[in-house]
């Protein structure tokens, strides 16, 4: 069996953990850091990380040396290289392969390791020992972006199933006068709210109009104070929105509140009530933070990948009240739909999972 040519002349004692891009999937991909250490104690776990991502692992207790994947690296062969030969230095036993793209492909044929894991594509074999095929539907209501994480592994670490929600440790220092600012608002007595108002872009942004719509909905019922977080390219976008927003909008923004980095943005969500907004990098943040979430998915993203439903987390998604829309569609034809999943649609499943986050029954809608 592949377990026992893993296991032919040791556990491993050196773990290379590959996970390129996007916070949300490096956050995601700790969840294999965690699997290793538990069945594996005394192995070293590495893991390779874009530098912009690297405030989600940073304090990780299952990883103990981080690889800084620059920008800069995709376009300098000669500096992947220089990357790559320190790398090469560690001589992993074993190697995981959870981007598999070229820059991953690189990574993992000339690091040296014993044993090569990824996903099984056509074109890819030649880079791995051992490929895994991707599930494409849940079993259960764990996303599928964990599972298929974890399943890299599995046939390492035998299967689990109690799969572990990928957590943020926090530093044990905050800034003190975030800190201080916060507290001031929490004597007042009003929660707080942080409003991913934006996507990574705008094909991934809920209709911003929609969305002030939903929030003056939620400030009638809750007295909330707002914190906005959104794309930094976006800014001029949301600004101009906020400029024709309703007063008691605008009386409940936080301006000091708005995090100005990934650091900030996790310190800041740490100490919020709940998250609402645009499904993203952001709320996986707050559910890895334990911060109840709802999310808005944009009718592209696949739901059963990355939606959470459970006590403290839900997500509404336009398959939900327009499931016809998805026969026979593409990505490329989804995209853009977002203005189809109307405010009325999400009024009730938000103030309902308000009502339960915040112990309040009442579920009249204002």
């Amino acid at each position: 069996t592949f377990q026992t040519q893993v296991m032919k002349h040791q556990t491993p004692r050196k773990v290379l953990v590959i996970q390129l891009k996007m916070i949300g999937d490096v956050l995601t991909s700790t969840v294999i850091c965690e699997q290793l250490k538990r069945r594996f104690p005394d192995c070293q776990v590495h893991f390779v990380a874009y530098q912009f991502t690297l405030d989600v692992i940073s304090n990780n207790p299952h990883i103990d040396h981080i690889w800084k994947y620059k920008t800069e690296y995709r376009h300098n062969i000669a500096k992947i290289f220089q990357f790559i030969q320190k790398i090469r230095t560690h001589k992993y036993d074993l190697i995981v392969d959870a981007y598999g793209k070229i820059e991953s492909y690189l990574i993992t044929t000339l690091s040296r390791g014993r044993i090569k894991i990824g996903y099984k594509k056509k074109y890819n074999r030649f880079f791995y020992n051992h490929q895994v095929v991707r599930l494409k539907e849940p079993t259960g209501t764990i996303p599928l972006a964990i599972i298929n994480r974890v399943r890299l592994i599995e046939s390492l670490i035998g299967v689990d199933n109690n799969l572990y929600v990928p957590r943020i440790h926090l530093n044990a220092t905050i800034d003190e006068v975030l800190a201080k600012k916060i507290e001031k608002l929490k004597i007042k007595g009003d929660k707080l709210l942080m409003l991913n108002i934006t996507g990574s872009s705008m094909d991934k942004t809920y209709p911003i109009k929609y969305m002030m719509q939903i929030v003056l909905s939620i400030l009638r019922k809750y007295p909330f104070n707002i914190i906005l977080n959104y794309s930094p390219h976006l800014e001029d976008i949301v600004e101009n929105k906020l400029v024709d927003s309703d007063a008691l909008i605008k009386r409940s923004i936080v301006k000091d509140l708005k995090p100005e980095s990934l650091k900030d943005y996790i310190q800041v969500v740490s100490r919020c009530d709940l998250v609402i907004g645009n499904e993203g990098g952001g709320i996986n943040i707050a559910r890895a933070l334990s911060v109840p979430t709802f999310a808005i998915f944009s009718p592209q993203i696949d739901p059963s990948v990355w939606g959470f439903r459970d006590s403290n987390n839900d997500y509404i998604h336009l398959r939900d009240v327009r499931p016809e829309i998805f026969e026979n569609s593409s990505y490329k034809k989804l995209k853009g739909l977002n203005y189809l999943l109307q405010p009325h649609h999400i009024k009730e499943p938000i103030f309902r999972f308000l009502d339960s986050v915040l112990n309040n029954t009442t579920n009249s809608l204002p």
